[in-house]
This record gives structure tokens, C-alpha cells and sequence, in this order.
């Protein structure tokens, strides 16, 4: 009784590395088959050369048509049997380029779909920070001092912030420059984050001004946290070119963050949308932030008490920030409480 065959492994790898084993084992073993079918055919043409020499005619006379038939029989036969290994083993030769050529675009595929998943999610995440960034900057300094009329005061001076961190290159973005739509998403994108990085030098700038210019002012003029003070000493104290440039910058700054705000927020929805449209299936992070702290409401104007407003003082449309302060001013009628 014949011996159980072994059992064979399963046609259906349980994963492409099974798969790809599988085929090259079948590869080898048909590239082995066809070796040896070739060695076996050289050497049956090598014995029937041997004996055609042997039974060769000696002279012209000798030559029968059977002998002639036997001769072109072998030649004959063993010229096909060489086409027939050499055609062979050129289809497996074939065969194996062309799986081998599958695998290597199978997986430059897969890594430029990985890159550009990670170009997406590293996008996302800077927009995410951005966004954070900025509110931050609403929360901890321009909301605490949001109702004060002296804000462009109280709003102090912070360390500078690093207008670069949090954002992305054109290098990053490479991997996504598909289509139309992905570079008009770049675009927006580009867009956005250079109003970001205005924005933050245009807040240090004012750090910078309050820091050099407002503070050393204050203290000469001999104006302390907690005491009592006026609107004309503190015009007088800072000069007009302070005075007025202070209130103008404080007022440009929370419009920037406003606008920045907006234009970050709005830039990071369409792109997750692109990516839902590009990527189906793929989960991306989506942030938001419940609570704005006044950074969508209208800007309030700065203006000083008098009987006419001054011309720069002009009314504003958007966004202001709060503050958490060291100094603070409260205004009772023309006199004002520096501090608490």
C-alpha cells in the first residue's frame, strides 16, 4: 500500500510573506526541473551522437536512406529538445522579473502612501498647535484684562515666542502634490500659517515695545503697581509717540490674533476634509476648542476719557484677548488705581 503524501502547504498564504515564500519555492523547484530535463537531454544527444559515430557509414557507398533518416532524426531531436529547455527555463526567468517587479511597486506604493499619511498627520498636528498657540495667548494674557479700558497697558510683556515652532515646510508637504485639489489645499495651508507666524512676531514686537519703552517710562515717572494715578499722568509719563503707538499696536495685535484664529481654525477643517476625500478610511485627528475666551467676540476700542476721541482711537471689528497680570488698571472717574 502506498505511503500518505505529505500535506502540501495551503495555496492561500495566511500572509504575503507566506505567499511570496510559496512562489519561490514553486520558482526553484520548476528552474531545478528544467536544469535537469537539459542535463538529461545533452547527454541523450551526446549517446546518440556517439552512436551514430559508431554505426557511421565508412564510405559514400554505405550511406543508406535509413541511415540518413537516423542522422537528421538525432540532430533533429536534439535541437528541439535544447529549444525546448532554453524556451522554458526564459518563460520562468520571465515569470520571476515579473513578480519580483510587482513586489518592488507594491512597495514603493505602500511607502509613498505611508509618507504621505505622515506628512498629513504631521500638518494636522502643527495646524493643531497653532490653533493651541493662539489661544493660549487669548486665555492667559488678553482675557483677564478683556473689560479693562487701560488694557493696552495692563496687556503686559511676555517672553518672546518662537514664531517658527509648530510649523511646516514645503519639504513636509511634498508628499501630498498629487492633484489640483491638494495643491490648492497647500496653498490655503501656506497661507494660514504665515498669518500665524506674522501674528506671534507682531505680539513679541509689542512685548518687546512694552518691555523697552512702556515700563521705564512708568517707572520714571514714578507710577507703581497699586497706586493712584490719572489718565494725563500716564499720557504725560509715556510721551504721545508711546502713548498713542502703544494703544495702536495693542489693538492690531488682538485684531491679528482674531484673524489668525479664523483663518487657522477654517484652514484645519478643509484640510481634514481633503484628507477624508483623499485617504477614505483613514482616522485623523480632529481638535477643537469648546470654550474661545472672547477671542470671537468684537474688539473693543481703546480710547482714552475726554470729551473727542482722538482719530487713532478707531473702533475695531474683531476678536480681543485677556490676560493674566501682574499690573492691571481700574478707572474711577479721571483717576485710576494702578494694580490690583
Amino acid at each position: 500500500m502506498l505511503a500518505p503524501a505529505a500535506s502540501a502547504a495551503p495555496l492561500a498564504a495566511s500572509s504575503p510573506d507566506h505567499a511570496a515564500s510559496a512562489a519561490n519555492f514553486v520558482v526553484q523547484q520548476a528552474a531545478s526541473a528544467a536544469a535537469s530535463f537539459s542535463k538529461i537531454l545533452a547527454e541523450v544527444s551526446t549517446a546518440a551522437s556517439a552512436v551514430a559515430a559508431a554505426n557511421a557509414p565508412k564510405t559514400w557507398s554505405d550511406v543508406t536512406p535509413d541511415a540518413l533518416a537516423n542522422g537528421f532524426a538525432t540532430l533533429i531531436g536534439a535541437l528541439l529538445g535544447a529549444l525546448a529547455a532554453y524556451f522554458f527555463t526564459r518563460k520562468l526567468n520571465e515569470r520571476t522579473e515579473l513578480r519580483q517587479e510587482a513586489r518592488a511597486l507594491a512597495k514603493e506604493t505602500a511607502d509613498a502612501r505611508r509618507a504621505e499619511l505622515i506628512a498629513a498627520h504631521h500638518i494636522n498636528f502643527s495646524l493643531f498647535q497653532q490653533i493651541n498657540t493662539i489661544l493660549l495667548i487669548q486665555k492667559d494674557y488678553i482675557y483677564p484684562v478683556i473689560d479693562q479700558p487701560t488694557r493696552f497697558i495692563s496687556l503686559m510683556a511676555t517672553q518672546p515666542f518662537d514664531e517658527n515652532r509648530y510649523t511646516f515646510t514645503i519639504k513636509d508637504l511634498q508628499p501630498l502634490f498629487k492633484s489640483p485639489e491638494s495643491r490648492s489645499q497647500i496653498f490655503s495651508l501656506f497661507l494660514a500659517q504665515e498669518n500665524y507666524m506674522s501674528t506671534l512676531a507682531a505680539w513679541n514686537l509689542r512685548s518687546d515695545f512694552h518691555r523697552r519703552e512702556v515700563q521705564p517710562k512708568l517707572a520714571a515717572a514714578g507710577i507703581e503697581n497699586g497706586g493712584v494715578t490719572s489718565w494725563s499722568a500716564i499720557e504725560k509719563a509715556l510721551s504721545q509717540e508711546t502713548y498713542f503707538g502703544l494703544i495702536n499696536i495693542t489693538n492690531g495685535v488682538q485684531v491679528g490674533i482674531q484673524r489668525t484664529f479664523n483663518h487657522v481654525e477654517e484652514a484645519g477643517k478643509e484640510f481634514i476634509e481633503f484628507l477624508h476625500t483623499e485617504y477614505p478610511g483613514e482616522k485623523f485627528s480632529v481638535f477643537d476648542a469648546p470654550e474661545k475666551y472672547g477671542i470671537l467676540d468684537p474688539i473693543r476700542e481703546v480710547v482714552p476719557p475726554g470729551p473727542n476721541p482722538r482719530p487713532y482711537a478707531s473702533t475695531v471689528d474683531a476678536g480681543y484677548y485677556k490676560v493674566s497680570l501682574t499690573t492691571t488698571f481700574k478707572v474711577s472717574k479721571d483717576m485710576m488705581v494702578l494694580g490690583g
